[in-house]
C-alpha cells in the first residue's frame, strides 16, 4: 500500500503481541480465519488491551486521537452482511472482502483519518456490503469489554475448524 509500513503476522496472537509491543500503528487488517487466535478473538483481545494496560501509553498518532483506538478492518472471503453487529460487538471498525480490491481498500483506509472519507463509506444496510467500509462513525460510543469478549466467543464457536 503505498505510503504504509505493512508489518505482517502469522496468526491472531502474534497481531496481539505486535500491538502490545509497539502502539503506532494507524491501523490493523485483520484476517478472520488465523490459527491459534481467530480475527474476532485477536480483535477483542486488542481492545481489551486497549482499555487495560495499554490504556497508559497514547501513541502520537493522528489516527489514534481521533478514532481513540487503533481501527480494525475485518478481512474475509466469507463475512455476510449478517454479521455486521457482530463484527462491531468485537470490536471491528470496518470490512473488507476477499479478493481485496486495492483502489477501494486506499478509500477505505483514507477515514482513518478522514472523517467525511469515513462517513462517506460508513455502512447502512442493504447498501454495497460487497464493497467494504466503516461499521462506525468516529463520533459512536465504541462496545465495552464484555460485549466485546461475549461477542468474540459466540463467534469463534460458529466458525469451522
Amino acid at each position: 500500500m503505498q505510503g504504509h509500513v505493512i508489518v505482517n503476522t502469522n496468526n491472531g496472537q502474534e497481531g496481539l503481541d505486535m500491538i502490545k509491543s509497539d502502539r503506532n500503528f494507524d491501523c490493523v487488517l485483520m484476517d478472520i480465519a488465523m490459527p491459534i487466535l481467530n480475527g474476532f478473538e485477536s480483535a477483542a483481545k486488542i481492545r481489551e488491551f486497549e482499555r487495560g494496560e495499554g490504556a497508559s501509553h497514547v501513541p502520537e498518532r493522528k489516527s489514534f486521537h481521533l478514532n481513540g483506538r487503533v481501527p480494525i478492518f475485518a478481512v474475509s472471503a466469507s463475512l455476510l452482511e449478517s454479521q455486521h453487529a457482530r463484527l462491531f460487538s468485537c470490536g471491528m471498525d470496518g470490512w473488507i472482502l476477499k479478493p481485496i480490491d486495492f483502489k477501494r481498500l486506499g478509500e477505505v483506509l483514507q477515514g482513518i483519518t478522514n472523517t467525511s472519507v469515513r462517513t462517506a463509506n460508513l455502512y447502512y444496510p442493504g447498501v454495497s456490503w460487497e464493497r467494504g467500509g466503516w461499521l462506525i462513525d468516529a463520533s459512536v460510543e465504541k462496545p465495552d469489554e464484555e460485549t466485546t469478549a461475549a461477542a468474540a466467543q459466540e463467534l469463534s464457536s460458529t466458525l469451522p475448524g
